[in-house]
């Protein structure tokens, strides 16, 4: 945190009750264990509640409890009808005291890599808050914001949404300087209901733009038209990755097994990047990193340096090699149709047979055959060798791919077929959303072919 507060003054924003002294804090958690001298605010989460707990955080020597429930004897205690919005507020208060520059960014696709490029890219400058790993929800967004210290010159926060309003809610705590939106895609459209809706939610973050501050839009995704319109009292700022007239764009487009070069062009500039990232996806979640650095002020060539460092994330399209020669791309993080469609396009650069290992894609609503059989003939009219699916649309899958695809009932039947037809010469992407739990694939290969 920046400085510290009082109880008084997360009351002052969000109402509630306090009981005993106002207490003064520089601290907040939500885990009992590590409370020494913090404000201990009790979540109830999915698995847990955090207000069984208050107990211990009391013994773990915690200077205040925000709770839903009755106060504590013995302690200042803050109670709120809902501990996750305080959370939030207390977020918002730390947020308001930083002087440097807030950027936001979602999207339905390349969020979580987007955000790391961003922040490599601006550690070139200054030190970085940056949101950790793809904790982007009502508790991670203003547990980022919190961990926003006095040393920190820019904070890079990635915001996520199952729900129409989502990313209103949060944004309001955020008031982003630069917001970006990479995109508007199919992922989570059983939860939104429609195309629509996901648009109107991922256009809520420009909404939450501090007066005076800039939108950065993509004008290779057809939603931008519609979000640019709605605008008002910031500046605009635009980019492509297919060469649409925009501030910034990428030309020269070389996509390698292992990486990319491009060409960055702005206002008469060229500058050849590399990218350690393969994929043209990556360009377009590149060229939107480069678009918030060149905001900043960075030039192009401080931007091609700090690219040139962005590293690949674990179930990210990481390659591991396996020890009879085979390669593995584990992009087992998630998935969604267009990020599947992106992962086959990097595979087929590869070398080798190729061989899809996919899992279902999650939360598409009725729409939900009809794409993962769009995956398939995407698979098939690029090349791949071999299709292995498995979930509840795989033997549909198998049936449009044709020879070449299998189907199987769960991801331990998968691996072990698979590991017995590797010869060492394939190349293997393995993929799925978050609930196929592919990861398992991954490390049955690793653990048998180490």
């Amino acid at each position: 945190m920046i400085r510290s507060f009082k109880l008084s003054e997360l009351e002052a924003q969000c109402g509630g009750q306090r009981f005993g002294s106002d207490v003064m804090f520089d601290r907040v958690s939500i885990d009992s264990r590590d409370v020494n001298g913090a404000l201990f605010i009790a979540i109830k989460g999915e698995r847990l509640d955090g207000h069984d707990y208050i107990n211990d955080a009391i013994e773990n020597a915690c200077a205040a409890v925000v709770s839903e429930r009755s106060s504590m004897p013995g302690i200042a205690t803050f109670v709120v009808e809902d501990s996750v919005a305080a959370l939030g507020h207390a977020g918002a208060i730390n947020r308001k005291a930083f002087d440097g520059s807030v950027i936001a960014l979602t999207g339905s696709a390349g969020k979580t890599t987007t955000k790391n490029m961003i922040a490599t890219l601006l550690a070139e400058l200054a030190p970085v808050t940056a949101t950790k790993a793809n904790h982007n929800n009502e508790i991670g967004v203003p547990l980022t914001l919190l961990d926003i210290s006095s040393e920190s010159k820019f904070a890079v926060i990635e915001i996520g949404a199952r729900h129409i309003g989502d990313i209103g809610s949060l944004g309001r705590f955020v008031r982003p300087d630069i917001a970006l939106v990479l995109n508007a895609g199919s992922a989570h459209l059983g939860e939104f209901g429609s195309y629509e809706n996901i648009v109107k939610t991922k256009g809520e973050l420009y909404g939450c733009l501090k007066p005076g501050g800039v939108a950065v839009v993509n004008l290779d995704d057809v939603a931008t038209e519609q979000w640019v319109s709605e605008l008002s009292d910031c500046d605009v700022f635009s980019f492509s990755a297919s060469g649409a007239n925009a501030d910034l764009r990428a030309g020269e487009i070389n996509c390698l097994p292992e990486g990319t070069h491009f060409e960055l062009c702005y206002r008469g500039e060229k500058q050849a990047v590399y990218l350690p990232q393969p994929g043209r996806h990556n360009v377009s979640n590149a060229v939107a990193a480069c678009a918030v650095a060149v905001v900043v002020g960075m030039t192009l060539s401080e931007i091609a340096a700090g690219l040139a460092k962005a590293k690949t994330v674990s179930g990210r399209l990481k390659s591991l090699q396996l020890s009879n020669g085979a390669l593995v791309l584990d992009d087992s993080y998630n998935a969604n149709p267009a990020s599947m469609k992106a992962a086959l396009d990097v595979l087929v650069l590869q070398p080798g047979a190729h061989i899809a290992v996919l899992g279902e894609m999650a939360e598409l609503g009725d729409a939900a055959l009809a794409m993962h059989l769009e995956v398939a003939e995407h698979a098939k009219n690029i090349g791949v060798n071999r299709l292995y699916c498995v979930g509840p649309y795989a033997d549909e899958m198998e049936k449009k791919f044709g020879s070449g695809a299998m189907s199987y009932g769960n991801n331990a039947t998968l691996a072990t077929a698979l590991e017995k037809t590797l010869m060492g010469n394939e190349t293997i992407l393995v993929k799925g959303s978050r609930s196929a739990q592919m990861e398992g694939v991954v490390s049955y290969l690793e653990g048998v072919l180490r």
